[in-house]
């Protein structure tokens, strides 16, 4: 990995953590109009990004690496598509400012993460041909 030592390093996990905390401070408003269902689920995909990248960060191999980034970048895309489906709601008007910053963090990390996919895959920077991709024996679990 070269110039990072640690996960926490890593400007991925770091956003992450961010985006992790900028949730955590949303749920704990006491008025805010979620299920608790929806609360479980937000909470539970922003924690598992950082979680993941820390995983892809120390894993043993390429397959398992990638594993976990992709891990981590659906659960980003989860909060994004969450986020969407509730942003129109009347009662969230109040919180639409938090809403787009964890919205705009996710979309980040998920960037940041097919970047890193990517110089996974292939570390030259070229695509590799569907033949040349990784398979998996086997599938770790997400910490989702």
């Amino acid at each position: 990995m070269g110039k990072y030592q640690k996960f926490e390093d890593l400007p991925v996990w770091q956003e992450a953590a961010q985006l992790y905390n900028v949730v955590h401070d949303l749920l704990e408003q006491r008025e805010l109009p979620l299920s608790a269902g929806l609360r479980n689920q937000l909470d539970r995909a922003a924690l598992a990004i950082s979680n993941n990248v820390a995983d892809g960060f120390e894993g043993y191999g390429i397959d398992e690496r990638l594993w976990f980034i992709t891990s981590a970048r659906s659960s980003a895309r989860e909060l994004r598509s969450m986020l969407s489906a509730i942003k129109d709601r009347p009662k969230l008007t109040r919180y639409a400012g938090e809403l787009q910053r964890i919205y705009a963090l996710a979309d980040s990390c998920g960037r940041q993460l097919t970047g890193w996919a990517r110089a996974v895959e292939k570390p030259d920077g070229r695509q590799p041909s569907e033949n040349e991709r990784p398979r998996r024996e086997s599938t770790p679990r997400s910490r989702n």
